[in-house]
């Protein structure tokens, strides 16, 4: 990350008249939680998680809900958006909710 800062601003310095350094950046990888539990909010879906699921140590501020959306068979999902290690974590894993343990589906 370090070489791409110093090429942009070097970038910047000899041609700014004319060109412009973007450095881009990578997204956070998103996860959809399959059948949320109703009473369970997007505000609430990370301390819901935390506080409900120790054994997976996730750390405060790694998970961050997005949206919730209904199906035609109305169950609720919603997409959570994760860091790179907390999606490595949740890889092939069920996490609890309130009184339902729900899926988690990478998008």
């Amino acid at each position: 990350m370090e070489e791409t800062d110093i090429l942009g601003k070097e970038i910047q310095r000899k041609c700014g008249k004319e060109l412009e350094a973007h450095i881009h950046s990578l997204r956070k990888p998103r996860h959809i939680i399959l059948n949320v539990p109703d009473d369970t909010t997007t505000s609430s879906i990370e301390n819901s998680t935390l506080r409900q699921n120790p054994e997976l140590n996730l750390r405060e501020g790694s998970i961050m809900a997005k949206f919730a959306y209904d199906t035609k068979k109305k169950n609720r999902n919603t997409v959570v958006e994760v860091n790179a290690d907390t999606s490595m974590t949740l890889l092939n894993k069920k996490i609890k909710l309130g009184w339902q343990i729900c899926r988690i589906m990478i998008i």
